[in-house]
């Protein structure tokens, strides 16, 4: 039985009962869901699946990828890239393809570069259709950093970091049996979510009132596992998978201390052999890798490591993670008589180039990024 909303006046009683829209009214179609999400992203409950994709920035309906058009595409400030696929309930056969399909898009946006990407989206070439992505972008968050979101679209694409997200107006509890089709990607990194739009008239004119709802989510996923949590008693389902090799395309520890600067993966080796011995989790992607750590079921960033680059603990990358600000303070402290370092910091940047410091300044800093990421697991354990 569907459920109504009533609303109650001051006195308690009922002033006005909403009805639901039926998943038979072909007045609401796929294609108005689609342009009620691309004006109205906050109408997806995102943050309740993950904070950092609660600022989308819409770029564009049927985004044509290698596998398909992907139905909306948003961006955050960030640089985090959010996948939304559109099913209705009177559709079952588009359901049990549905997390096949946009794993898909998913895996074709892994291959791209950060050129193909902007072309896709805007449909131009070259170097025009950067500058044509970057204007989108800045109609709707105007402070940003072109070189940084640039590195940050990068690294999402090349790690496969995305936010999936399914939308209807009602979704088929059988899509949580699927779990088949996320074993096919153990090398991305997405999360993938369910949600619904209850669609309800409001009153007697063609106004209509949309409450959405989060009915199920896939937890983080490693390359050794993949777990899907389900909203409101639906099933769950846990399925464990084999480590695998990186897939073509992904680099690895040998292949990047071989395109470092000369003299400089002498000292990264043995932080880095510390790493794969301690309690990190290393995701290597197409050029560099990503120190994380288990945190709350899922995995927490803590650095972003590239041949020529790596991230350090100024104030606006510890936002951007949420890591612990009196750890990075004291890192801040520790690094200031490094002048690049120091640089960076004041000005709340937040990538350091390894061409600015000397190999001894690299020693230096890198043990004082290394102290600092073990004191981070030691305070999120504690936690």
């Amino acid at each position: 039985m569907d459920k109504h909303i009533a609303i109650i006046n001051e006195n308690g009683e009922m002033w006005m009962k909403l009805k639901p829209i039926s998943p038979r009214d072909k007045s609401f179609t796929e294609g108005l869901l689609q342009k009620l999400i691309f004006n109205e992203p906050t109408l997806l409950p995102v943050g309740e699946i993950d904070s950092d994709y609660s600022h989308l920035i819409p770029l564009g309906q049927e985004v044509s990828v290698r596998a398909g058009s992907i139905d909306v595409l948003f961006l955050t400030p960030e640089g985090r890239i959010c996948i939304v696929e559109t099913k209705l309930w009177r559709n079952p056969e588009a359901h049990r393809t549905v997390v096949a399909q946009i794993i898909d898009y998913a895996k074709a946006l892994a291959n791209m570069s950060f050129m193909d990407f902007c072309e896709a989206v805007t449909k131009t070439k070259g170097e025009e259709s950067t500058n044509f992505l970057f204007k989108k972008i800045r109609k709707k968050h105007r402070d940003f950093d072109e070189i940084e979101l640039q590195q940050n679209i990068q690294d999402s694409l090349s790690h496969g970091r995305f936010l999936l997200l399914i939308v209807g107006d009602r979704i088929y509890p059988e899509v949580a049996l699927l779990a088949e089709s996320i074993h096919s990607a153990p090398h991305l990194e997405f999360n993938l979510a369910l949600a619904e739009l209850s669609l309800y008239h409001l009153g007697k004119d063609s106004q209509l009132l949309v409450i959405p709802k989060v009915v199920g989510r896939k937890l983080e996923k490693t390359r050794a596992v993949v777990k899907i949590q389900y909203e409101e008693k639906k099933p769950e389902i846990e399925v464990t998978a084999f480590e695998i090799e990186p897939p073509k395309g992904k680099t690895n520890a040998k292949v990047f201390m071989s395109s470092m600067p000369r003299g400089f993966s002498d000292i990264f080796l043995p932080i880095y052999e510390s790493w794969v011995r301690s309690k990190f989790v290393i995701s290597w992607g197409t050029v560099g890798f990503t120190l994380r750590c288990k945190h709350g079921g899922k995995l927490k960033t803590i650095l972003e490591a590239y041949p020529s680059y790596m991230s350090i603990f100024t104030e606006k990358w510890c936002r951007k993670k949420n890591l612990p600000t009196e750890i990075c303070t004291k890192f801040q402290t520790a690094v200031k008589k490094i002048g690049a370092a120091n640089r960076i910091i004041s000005e709340n940047r937040v990538y350091l180039y390894f061409r600015d410091v000397t190999i001894g300044e690299y020693g230096q800093l890198l043990s004082e990024i290394d102290n600092t990421a073990r004191q981070i697991i030691s305070s999120l354990e504690n936690e």
